[in-house]
């Protein structure tokens, strides 16, 4: 059944006369009303849930109408007949790399290899393609996948390159490789030192093999030459209609103002970029600055990332405490099971992060740590507990509650100290997609019933926020909903149910950006961000959610996504 015209990417600001929507499954994630029969918004909020005949009585609609207006509909209702679909608040994504989401759209994607020589034969391939003076970038690579266990070597890249500058990025983002050519464009040579809180790989002989871990891998991508601004503003405007299609309407933008984050100088200007790009988007925003808290609070002061009336804030700021797991860098109690020679490492000094943690703390910033090591755990909710004993957090709102990312390994009394921190856990489910197949390896059975623990947390009272850490997993959050139940066969006993996946992506997503009184619900007053889809996730056979589609994703009254 065709869904009737909504009013289509219209200022914010704009009034319309009202909508009705009727006629099938309705998800507020309100406790107080679950599953009501009908649901009214209004210039851009919901104005009335419940029965429907109470609906019609808020937008003074006749109970046997399905439109009611002025002749040139500039205060027409429309009654939008659901027809079984379901209707579901907007999804939130909690956190995203907008434009790593640019730099990656159309570079080779290698998380298909399977042995070294499928890497070798696809850059090869690219190499091929790619005009003089370019270099040819490899992306999404997983060694546990690849047959010998192991990353190619800078001499193997060199093999392929045709004299061309080469760079794989590892899927976690953390890891990277590059061929003679590429590191020493980055002014990486055989005595340069190891930089604090990432290491250059070395051979028996003490020579480089090309693998460049944590904050090396910043060092190595600062060479990579930048796209132009045409280029990204096309790419963002692809990105911006990925979110807004796979349901999203609001969004947490990751940001880096200096060099400091992922992709260290390479990325530098990533918060001015945006400021280019952002009076495009449609959705809600709730951006994370990267690198010293005076830039974000400058930001919020006086910049277009920061606009409350058009649906933008700055919200906090973003430190990395560790690794990855991929890597065998994340910060773990105890050695890896299948290298007891590695504990991963910090990758910044404890220190350093308290005071940058006091700096945003008082100047109202939200602050977002990445931990994914049981032990970087133990310490990001020590950093919290340290700074809320030196400056607790006000009853009435006016210190931000802070939260840690990613949340990968815990130990035993973790879930219950994010309680009573009020910390929220910001999980990315897809990554259980991609790591399954070798966590248990990795971290040992013990140790496995504690990882992505999505159950232990929300047993305990733990408010859950849904991310993709978009572009190192999709942003397709049915998906990450489908994960959430799964769990892709690792450690089922920490399994979701489908109903409390959806709130993860919805009011959840909504707590950790500090929006719950904006969005994430269906429920009068909040705003009329919703999402209708093909069929409710809550009732269809796990394995039938990842069909669902999206057909309309609404951002304060105004669609922003129609399914074609």
């Amino acid at each position: 059944m065709h869904l009737p015209d909504l009013p289509h990417r219209v200022h914010p600001d704009s009034d319309v006369g009202g909508v009705l929507f009727r006629g099938g499954p309705i998800l507020t994630v309100d406790p107080a009303r679950p599953r009501p029969e009908a649901v009214a918004t209004r210039g851009g909020r919901i104005v009335a849930v419940g029965e429907e005949a109470y609906c019609r009585r808020v937008l003074d609609l006749d109970s046997d109408s399905d439109s009611v207006g002025s002749a040139d509909g500039s205060d027409r209702v429309t009654v939008v007949e659901l027809g079984g679909r379901a209707l579901l608040p907007g999804f939130v994504d909690a956190q995203v790399h907008p434009l790593a989401m640019c730099f990656f759209a159309d570079r080779l994607d290698l998380s298909n290899a399977r042995s070294i020589a499928d890497v070798l034969d696809a850059l090869a391939d690219q190499a091929k393609i790619t005009p003089p003076g370019e270099w040819v970038l490899g992306l999404q690579l997983t060694a546990d996948r690849l047959a010998e266990d192991r990353l190619p070597t800078m001499l193997e890249l060199d093999s392929i390159s045709a004299g061309r500058a080469v760079v794989v990025l590892c899927r976690d983002g953390h890891t990277s490789l590059g061929n003679t050519v590429a590191l020493a464009a980055a002014g990486v040579r055989g005595n340069r030192a190891d930089p604090p809180g990432g290491a250059f790989d070395r051979d028996e002989r003490g020579r480089l093999t090309g693998v460049c871990r944590e904050t090396a891998t910043r060092i190595l991508l600062s060479g990579v030459p930048e796209p132009d601004l045409d280029d990204y503003r096309s790419k963002m405007d692809m990105v911006f209609a990925q979110l807004a299609g796979d349901g999203i309407t609001s969004v947490g933008f990751v940001l880096q103002t200096d060099d400091e984050g992922p992709a260290g100088r390479a990325a530098a200007l990533e918060s001015l970029g945006m400021m280019l790009f952002v009076e495009d988007l449609a959705l809600g925003s709730h951006s994370i600055l990267c690198g010293e808290p005076h830039r974000a609070i400058d930001a919020r002061a006086s910049s277009s990332l920061h606009d409350p009336p058009r649906n933008r804030i700055v919200g906090g700021v973003k430190l990395f405490l560790d690794g990855t797991l991929g890597a065998r860098t994340a910060a773990l109690h105890h050695p890896y099971s299948d290298s007891p020679a590695d504990k991963g490492w910090l990758t910044v000094d404890p220190k350093v992060a308290l005071a940058r943690m006091e700096t945003a703390h008082l100047a109202g910033l939200q602050v977002d740590i990445s931990a994914i090591g049981d032990a970087a755990n133990t310490l990001a909710l020590d950093l919290v507990a340290d700074l809320q004993a030196r400056h607790p957090v006000s009853h009435d709102g006016t210190r931000p509650r802070h939260r840690i990312g990613h949340v990968s390994v815990l130990d035993e009394t973790a879930a219950e100290r994010f309680v009573e921190l009020g910390v929220t856990a910001v999980v990315q489910p897809l990554y259980l997609r991609a790591e399954s197949d070798w966590l248990h390896k990795r971290l040992g059975p013990e140790r496995a019933q504690r990882t992505y623990p999505f159950r232990t947390l929300a047993d305990a009272g733990v408010v859950l926020a849904g991310s993709s850490t978009a572009p190192l997993e999709d942003t397709d959050v049915l998906a990450g909903i489908a994960a959430c139940v799964t769990r892709h066969g690792f450690e089922p006993a920490q399994a979701l149910t489908a109903e409390e996946a959806v709130t993860m992506y919805t009011h959840g997503g909504a707590t950790a950006q500090g929006r719950e009184h904006l969005t994430g619900r269906i429920k009068e007053d909040l705003q009329a961000d919703l999402v209708v889809l093909s069929d409710d996730p809550t009732a269809v056979p796990t394995d039938a959610i990842t069909d669902i589609e999206v057909e309309l994703t609404i951002v304060r009254g105004h669609v922003v996504h129609r399914k074609p």
